[in-house]
């Protein structure tokens, strides 16, 4: 059993499942606890939410369509209240229609997967949404603070190729109180991470030599357990898919470009007390 199965079962993951078709919620389910997973299901949009809003549920699998009302409805419904907002909603739909996937993500979706699908990939995706969820529910956001009481006395490396936007993420940096170096691509930043001791790293993902991802796990490599340092990546990639891949290598939280000062000092308030 792997660390992460044997943690799930530890800790009883809901998973809860919507899907006109019952032989599709009788086929996902036997999956689901054979990983595990604690597993709710209905046929029906208006009968997911209220099971969602009376049970813990860390996850739902949510079909585009079904027995009642459509997928894309049950998921405003549940972004729109507050006891069910803050749960991951995977969206299934056989249809392969970027429209879908667009309107889904829009709505609040964390993911969307295209049927027909293999177990293991709603399984990684699954994991990936709880991930998401633990590693949000563990930041509390700091009080809010000016620019130049964030960052004192914190060592902060900027991994970016691109000139205009070093420019960018230098000049607000510069309201901090931080001191701050640049690399102009992966292999350069893991060689200056290797070299000096930084609590902050921000990581474009697509850059000549290597990128991003490749960089970020090569720092997780070089780091002893005594501290990790936090890494930010700044990516112009929006799908979920891009985000699940940003924490998989390691990377803590994610910029999505582009992105104003307020959702830049934003995000390192929330992060400045665990530097």
């Amino acid at each position: 059993m792997s660390k992460l199965t044997s943690t799930l079962r530890n800790e009883q993951i809901t998973v809860l499942v919507v899907d006109s078709v019952m032989e599709n919620i009788e086929m996902l389910s036997e999956d689901l606890q054979a990983d595990g997973y604690s597993v709710l299901s209905t046929t029906k949009g208006l009968d997911g939410i209220a099971l969602a809003q009376q049970n813990q549920v860390d996850v739902i699998l949510l079909d585009v369509m079904t027995a009642d009302i459509d997928g894309f409805q049950v998921c405003r419904l549940l972004k729109a209240d507050r006891k069910t907002a803050e749960i991951p909603i995977i969206l299934i739909s056989a249809r392969e229609d970027m429209d879908d996937m667009i309107v889904g993500l829009d709505l609040g979706a964390t993911d969307y997967i295209s049927k027909p699908f293999h177990y293991p990939i709603a399984a990684a995706r699954i994991r990936s949404a709880v991930r998401v969820k633990k590693s949000q529910l563990n930041i509390q956001p700091s009080a809010e603070l000016s620019p130049e009481l964030l960052l004192v006395g914190k060592r902060v490396l900027l991994v970016e190729d691109n000139k205009p936007n070093q420019i960018y993420v230098m000049a607000l940096l510069n309201k901090t109180a931080a001191k701050v170096d640049i690399a102009e691509d992966g292999k350069q930043a893991v060689e200056m991470f290797t070299n000096e001791a930084y609590d902050l790293v921000l990581m474009d993902c697509h850059m000549p030599l290597m990128n991003g991802y490749d960089a970020a796990k090569a720092i997780r490599k070089r780091e002893d357990n005594s501290k990790n340092v936090i890494i930010i990546a700044m990516t112009g990639n929006t799908l979920s898919e891009d985000k699940n891949r940003c924490l998989e290598v390691g990377m803590n939280d994610f910029l999505s470009k582009p992105f104003v000062k307020d959702d830049f000092f934003t995000l390192i308030s929330r992060w400045n007390d665990k530097l």
